[in-house]
């Protein structure tokens, strides 16, 4: 069996081929740090003219520095990695922190070296984790601002994939630019069959005066029918609508919705005044419910609230069928000035634990216009538009957290909104690119 050991930059454009080259590999250990990084150690040996060690020498201390210089200089783009595959293996390869060429004897290079040979000890402090070479791709197509799915098909790999790009793009379908997006990977767990995002609101159980009415084109469908929730805010906190998955969703397979998320509250007001809005959450009969954070709403036009992250079934470690059921929502709603009518559309829940949200983007209703979302393989982010005369803006403010591909697959659910309304013709459209990873370079 073939055995194929090189380091290499992150474009592979410069490499040192640890079993080919004039100083080649003898023997190998490796050991686990504990902390996320191995220590893999080479005893190396050469027979050749000192000439030729020489050059051997400096090629790897070229990669020793340029290692150094990537992790001390945010500037440098060009990372270092140890690559291995064997036969039939996809090549995979390891981040390296740092690395060491040593000579076992005093004196680098002797003037015998080219005739007895050259031993030289070579230690490598590299990630735990490997990662093919090539990228996997996801495509988003025409996704809709309100509560987009993704499927997410299972991967290889022992670890969840780093997601190190996310291209958007823009769609002549919009009718404005994208300035906030969010995003989150539910991942299969049982199953997700029944699993859907979007919640109703006019569903659920609606307290005097809250009635349903016709919110018009703008306001989400259920069934043929564009219905909201409208109330006449009071000065006294009240709760005006409390929804069950029951009422929601009507399913069998509620153990499709476990997991935590961040719940969005699209709403609008009739005027300019302020309104308080919390969205508590919890088991239909319990006594006590979680409460959401106050979030005041003044925007006249619809647009996407945070209401703080809910956590489906309320109760850790349990799997009772009933629990799941009966998980509730609870809207209360408080005017802080004059009389004013607050609309509310439907909540939409994004998956927290592989969370991503774009703010300050400029993602333009063209499809010459881009957005780029970086993950690195050092943690790392970043983001940038160019816009669809190709002038680049570095305003976007990318925020991931745990924003990985689990193994298992899973869903992607995505919104978006405008910086003055949450347009239901916005679409989302682009690429997730990712990569597999293992423990070792054989899985």
């Amino acid at each position: 069996m073939a055995y194929t050991c090189r380091l290499a930059s992150l474009d592979q454009t410069v490499v040192y081929g640890l079993t080919t080259a004039d100083l080649k590999i003898m023997n190998m250990t490796r050991v686990s740090n504990g902390d996320g990084w191995q220590t893999t150690t080479y005893t190396m040996v050469g027979h050749t003219t000192n000439a030729d060690l020489v050059t051997a020498v400096n090629n790897i201390d070229n990669f020793s520095h340029a290692a150094d210089r990537f992790w001390d200089d945010e500037h440098e783009i060009r990372s270092m990695w140890l690559e291995e595959n064997a036969d039939g293996e996809t090549e995979r390869r390891s981040l390296i922190l740092s690395m060491k060429l040593t000579p076992i004897q005093e004196g680098k290079l002797g003037p015998l070296l080219g005739v007895t040979g050259a031993k030289y000890v070579l230690t490598i402090i590299h990630s735990e984790v490997w990662e093919k070479v090539a990228n996997g791709n996801v495509a988003i197509a025409n996704e809709p601002s309100l509560a987009g799915t993704v499927a997410l098909a299972a991967i290889d790999g022992t670890y969840s994939g780093r997601i190190g790009i996310m291209a958007l793009d823009g769609d002549a379908a919009s009718t404005s630019d994208l300035t906030t997006i969010w995003g989150g990977i539910k991942p299969v767990y049982t199953a997700l069959t029944d699993f859907d995002p979007l919640v109703e609101l006019e569903l659920g159980t609606l307290v005097a005066p809250a009635v349903t009415a016709n919110g018009g084109a703008n306001a989400s469908p259920t069934g043929a029918a564009n219905n909201i929730v409208t109330y006449a805010a009071t000065t006294s906190d009240v709760k005006i609508i409390y929804e069950t998955l029951d009422d929601a969703f009507a399913s069998v397979n509620y153990r499709h919705w476990h997991g935590d998320y961040l719940v969005l509250l699209r709403c609008k007001l009739s005027g300019a005044e302020t309104v308080r809005v919390h969205v508590d959450w919890g088991y239909k009969y319990g006594t006590v419910f979680n409460r959401g954070p106050d979030v005041y709403v003044t925007n006249t036009d619809w647009m996407f609230l945070e209401m703080g992250e809910v956590s489906i079934p309320p109760f850790p470690r349990m799997d009772d069928l009933a629990i799941s059921r009966y998980f509730e929502f609870q809207v209360y709603v408080q005017r802080m000035g004059a009389a004013i009518t607050l609309s509310l559309d439907c909540l939409v829940l994004i998956p927290s634990k592989h969370f991503f949200k774009i703010t300050n983007a400029l993602l333009e209703d063209d499809a010459a216009s881009h957005l780029y979302a970086y993950q690195n393989e050092d943690g790392t982010v970043f983001g940038y538009n160019i816009n669809a005369a190709g002038v680049v803006s570095m305003s976007v403010q990318y925020a991931p957290n745990n924003f990985t591909y689990p193994v298992e697959g899973g869903i992607l659910v995505l919104a978006a909104q405008e910086a003055a309304v949450q347009n239901l013709a916005d679409v989302i459209d682009g690429t997730l690119y990712y990569k597999e990873r293992f423990r070792t370079h054989g899985e």
